[in-house]
């Protein structure tokens, strides 16, 4: 049987950098108002296979060497993941299983979830470690090591500088205040909120279309 994404092409991949006239339909466009695109017109070339040069986007993930079997599916070998919030429940998690599956793992973290847990005095139920424990687990238990940054989403120029040394193929945005009640507590709550949550993913956005479009 095969992968369930054998068949995905360069369209799929975030090693693909397209060239030419790439248009892409606006949200609620029909096939018809869009001019047909002439033979030839879009082209890419491959972050990972230079030697390739200009091609049309139609190799299939199962004929690309880049692509290799996991228990997932295809995946994309040593591929760099960018987790953002990477010290949340979730964040962290998902660190160790892509490292444990040969995923490069990065991730940044400004510990808000840890500080707003503190201001409210409440506990978690699985203790927590420290991040510099964490790390070092990962490293000596997995054999995972973590490009970690303590770096806040909203200081856009560290993100820009970390992700272009990174140049992350694959982006996990977690950093963002998950709690109701938290933004609710009063304006300052609601206020830090929306800045962490809108602006912040707003600026990530500009730094995504900018250093890894």
């Amino acid at each position: 049987m095969k992968p369930h994404n054998a068949y995905k092409t360069c369209w799929n991949c975030p090693a693909a950098i397209f060239k030419g006239n790439v248009d892409f339909r606006a949200c609620g466009q029909s096939m018809e108002d869009i001019k047909s695109i002439e033979e030839g017109q879009i082209v890419i070339e491959c972050n990972r296979r230079p030697e390739l040069g200009h091609f049309e986007p139609s190799i299939t993930f199962e004929q690309c060497p880049e692509w290799i079997p996991s228990p997932y599916g295809l995946m994309l070998r040593d591929m760099r993941v960018m987790i953002l919030g990477i010290d949340g429940y979730l964040g962290w998690t998902l660190a160790l299983k892509l490292g444990k599956l040969g995923f490069r793992v990065s991730g940044i973290d400004n510990f808000l979830r840890r500080d707003c847990v503190m201001e409210k005095g409440a506990h978690t139920i699985v203790p927590i470690e420290r991040m510099t424990e964490r790390l070092h687990s990962a490293r000596e238990i997995l054999g995972i090591n973590i490009n970690f940054r303590r770096i806040d989403l909203k200081d856009r120029n560290q993100v820009r500088e970390f992700m272009e040394e990174v140049r992350p193929e694959s982006i996990v945005h977690y950093a963002e205040i998950p709690s109701a009640p938290y933004s609710m507590v009063d304006c300052s709550h609601a206020i830090r909120t929306q800045e962490n949550n809108v602006l912040g993913t707003l600026g990530l956005l500009f730094i995504i279309k900018d250093v890894v479009p």
